[in-house]
């Protein structure tokens, strides 16, 4: 699989002058070390390339590069391009406006790890593998079998990616110690990367901002339940909804949905527990689900997915006919209707 891609990478590189490496909104670990990755791959291949995350990047991703030490080099305004390489994300709402642009290259190619989404359909060369942890070890893979060895810095990077993608190691594959073993080789500092995993956590505990977060979400909690014994709950939050959602999670929550206003938007955050899962609600099928029913796209893993829907009113409406919806889904596919998203 990673030479077929390569050699087919190599191919569009030849052919290429200008490229352009973009990735989801609020860029996390995973998403990072995947666009870094895969700016030395195209370096190494001889395309002119930059870096552009939509929206920036995560706090914690900020605070990573502060510590490791990078400069990036982040796309001026382009009109055109040659190649769009866009990794970890899997539908083009999640580029913001860098789609519209990257649409328009001639080339575009996907490294993806979550379940195929409306990218999927449309992009020429694609490796996608849902059952990675991460994005960051299926390019730590792809720059291996191009024979590209990373630096000690970007090896350590690249390691950062998997650990909080992988949540420690918790939904780790082949792929990823397989990766971890090639990184070890290529010089990367284990402890530092788990020590800033680590920090992170201590720090999101004590920061104030998280913390009012946190306050505000459970305050406007709406709480439903269905299959008997599965909570589910949905509030609404400016920013840190996927911290939040893991927080409701964490405290006891089966289904935890999440809903952060953007421009004419909204971002749907949504996490299900292990007893979730064993009553076959899928994270992933339940973004879907709410972006057919509410309109836009959506997509994700087992445990964790994102929806992004079209949104223009009352937020607080909103959460109540999300919340209301998905406890009518759950409440039907546990009486033995097809999985959410088979129909």
């Amino acid at each position: 699989m990673f030479i077929d891609f390569s050699k087919k990478l190599e191919y569009i590189a030849s052919r290429s002058r200008i490229g352009l490496i973009t990735s989801h909104a609020n860029s996390d670990p995973d998403a990072l070390a995947s666009m870094i990755i895969a700016l030395r791959i195209l370096e190494s291949l001889g395309v002119e390339s930059c870096l552009a995350p939509p929206e920036g990047l995560s706090k914690l991703s900020k605070t990573i590069l502060e510590t490791l030490g990078f400069e990036l080099i982040y796309c001026p305004e382009m009109h055109s391009l040659d190649l769009c390489f866009i990794v970890d994300a899997s539908n083009p709402v999640q580029l913001g406006g860098y789609w519209s642009l990257c649409n328009k290259a001639r080339v575009k190619v996907l490294v993806d790890h979550h379940e195929p989404s409306g990218l999927a359909d449309i992009i020429e060369l694609k490796l996608i593998d849902k059952n990675a942890s991460s994005t960051s070890e299926l390019m730590v893979l792809i720059a291996d079998s191009l024979g590209l060895k990373l630096t000690p810095k970007d090896a350590t990077l690249a390691a950062l990616g998997i650990i909080y993608d992988s949540r420690m190691f918790y939904n780790a594959s082949l792929y990823t110690f397989r990766a971890m073993s090639l990184l070890y080789d290529w010089g990367c500092d284990y402890s530092l990367a788990a020590k800033i995993i680590g920090e992170k956590r201590r720090i999101r505990v004590e920061d104030l901002s998280y913390r009012v977060a946190v306050i505000k979400a459970l305050s406007r909690l709406r709480l439903e339940r269905a299959c008997r014994d599965l909570l589910i709950v949905a509030t609404h939050i400016g920013s840190y909804e996927s911290e939040v959602a893991n927080t409701l999670l964490y405290i006891g929550a089966d289904i935890a949905i999440v809903i952060a206003e953007r421009e004419n938007r909204a971002r749907v955050s949504i996490r299900v527990s292990d007893r979730a899962l064993a009553s076959r609600i899928n994270a992933s099928n339940l973004a879907s689900y709410i972006a057919s029913k509410f309109g836009g796209e959506g997509g994700g893993h087992d445990r964790v997915a994102m929806a992004n829907i079209v949104f223009n009113g009352d937020v607080e409406a909103l959460t109540d006919n999300i919340s209301r919806s998905i406890q009518g889904r759950v409440g039907r596919i546990c009486l033995g209707e097809p999985r959410v998203g088979e129909g």
